[in-house]
């Protein structure tokens, strides 16, 4: 077994909740470098995350959601009270960020629906545009959501400076976690899919108090 290591640095205009990298972002990064059994990141002897290859979900797609329906749910997206504002996904005041604005689609009680626009190449953009629509679908606002497990599966490359529609919906939930699926589309071919797992925190008992 080969064991390497590497220094990097998650920049700050990647971020997702305050003081850390977005997940979706650092799933991408880590993916990347994924050509043994598993890659690591540590900050010190602190585990942070972990990639590896695994089976690919068993997610059922809804249907397709075009360029202009995903243009309307967004423009009905509130970014009021945003709990990030500067998250590299979804943050309404992120510099260089994909603002992406899920919200329902009129007519569908399945799905939220955003355009995104991605201008790098690499892993980490597409997978980050996967991330926080999920927790969108159920419920991240109304609730904290912390991204637990986050299972991705690439199925073509993804075009840059062009409107892509990434779609989210909710699986199902099971005491703390709820489940979600997410897929990237150009027109009606899906160039990547994404089933997560968040993790609403327990209460803080001096809040609930």
């Amino acid at each position: 077994m080969r064991t390497t290591s590497e220094t990097t640095t998650v920049p700050p205009l990647r971020a997702g909740p305050p003081g850390c990298g977005n997940g979706g972002w650092v799933s991408g990064m880590l993916t990347e470098r994924l050509d043994d059994l598993a890659v690591h990141l540590l900050d010190g002897e602190t585990l942070l995350g972990t990639a590896r290859r695994v089976p690919a979900p068993d997610l059922a797609l809804p249907d397709p959601v075009t360029l202009e329906q995903a243009r309307e749910a967004a423009a009905g997206f509130d970014a009021a009270g945003h709990p990030f504002p500067h998250c590299y996904v979804c943050g309404p005041e992120a510099e260089g960020g994909l603002h992406v604005r899920p919200a329902a689609v009129t007519g569908r009680d399945d799905v939220l629906a955003s355009p995104v626009t991605l201008t790098e190449e690499g892993l980490s953009p597409v997978l980050a545009a996967l991330d926080c629509p999920g927790a969108f679908a159920v419920g991240f606002g109304e609730e904290a959501l912390l991204l637990g497990t986050f299972t991705s599966t690439v199925h073509a490359e993804a075009p840059l400076d062009r409107e892509l529609v990434v779609l989210a919906w909710a699986v199902g939930r099971e005491g703390r976690k709820r489940h979600t699926g997410t897929a990237l589309l150009d027109g009606e071919q899906v160039l990547a899919t994404a089933a997560a797992t968040w993790i609403a925190p327990r209460p803080d008992p001096e809040e609930s108090a």
